[in-house]
């Protein structure tokens, strides 16, 4: 036997087997690569309506988060009626609305936060996501009561906050 060298059968199987191997990461890495997308957004969107809940008890004003299903703005309430209004009349925190990759299916709509940083508009955001993935996100809802706002995980329905 010459043993300077693989024979073609090991070289096969080596081959086989990286591809096997290569194939069941790959896929798995592309759930929890969906998965910390989802969290990215929540806790984008999180930090977001806590900065905006700040500063509404700081400077004495309301302030307005504008969720849709791509998208969500948040305003402060610079005339003071009450009412969310186009800019000039009330200014944006940012610029221009914060996109979405992936969309919220539930708790779209205004969500209004008055001079005390209570949350006048109780409900619950969560982010349309695909169940069949391997790795579920640890957070992907917002659950927004009078005086908390927390993140969570889905859960029957329930934004099980943690």
């Amino acid at each position: 036997m010459n043993s300077r060298g693989f024979t073609l059968i090991e070289l096969i199987v080596t081959v086989t087997i990286i591809g096997i191997l290569s194939l069941v990461l790959g896929t798995s890495f592309q759930g929890s690569i969906a998965a910390n997308r989802i969290e990215g957004q929540v806790k984008e969107l999180h930090a977001d309506l806590m900065t905006a809940r700040a500063r509404a008890m700081q400077r004495n004003r309301i302030y307005f988060a504008v969720v849709g299903a791509g998208s969500y703005h948040i305003w402060e309430d610079t005339d003071q009626d009450g009412v969310q209004d186009a800019a000039p009349a009330d200014t944006p925190l940012f610029a221009a609305p914060k996109l979405f990759d992936d969309p919220v299916s539930a708790g779209a709509g205004t969500i209004v936060m008055n001079v005390t940083g209570i949350v006048t508009t109780p409900g619950t955001i969560q982010f349309n996501i695909s169940r069949a993935s391997s790795t579920p996100p640890d957070y992907d809802c917002i659950e927004l009561t009078q005086t908390r706002i927390k993140m969570g995980q889905m859960n029957g329905g329930t934004c099980n906050v943690k």
